[in-house]
């Protein structure tokens, strides 16, 4: 059976999220989504954007993490933070496959040793590919910060 992971904060869940979920859900046999908590990031509520995912996508498996790390950035130490909540307290392994582009889910899909799984999308002019993550089209250049 193939299991896939995709984690993010979803305010609010657009194409490029759902791009990555798709994807998931295409490949993998079982797809866990994650929904952290995001005070920081957004007013709209976890279980509200935990919602519109299982109204969405009712295959997936969707977890609240309301008492997952809230600290946002891309130091190894907020991402292994997140990976020890994903592995420790959520008790998620097994995965085949995490997909996402945010450096954090790459981070927790090698300590998953699941293949890193990054969609994309396709412009209407097939000349152009870009990668689906909010966080990539702010930063053309790859970087994270």
């Amino acid at each position: 059976m193939k299991r896939g992971l995709t984690l993010g904060k979803f305010p609010p869940l657009h194409r490029g999220h759902r791009l990555v979920i798709q994807t998931a859900l295409e490949e993998m046999d079982e797809v866990v989504v994650i929904v952290y908590d995001a005070p920081g990031t957004t007013r709209v509520p976890l279980a509200v954007r935990a919602g519109w995912i299982r109204a969405v996508y009712p295959a997936a498996r969707v977890i609240e993490a309301g008492d997952g790390p809230t600290a946002v950035g891309y130091t190894p130490e907020i991402m292994r933070s997140h990976e020890r909540y994903v592995i420790d307290r959520l008790g998620v392994s097994g995965e085949n496959s995490c997909c996402s582009s945010e450096p954090c889910a790459e981070y927790t899909g090698r300590e998953l040793d699941a293949d890193d799984r990054v969609p994309t999308a396709s412009a209407h002019d097939a000349r152009h590919r870009r990668p689906c993550a909010s966080l990539q089209r702010r930063l053309p250049s790859g970087r994270n910060g």
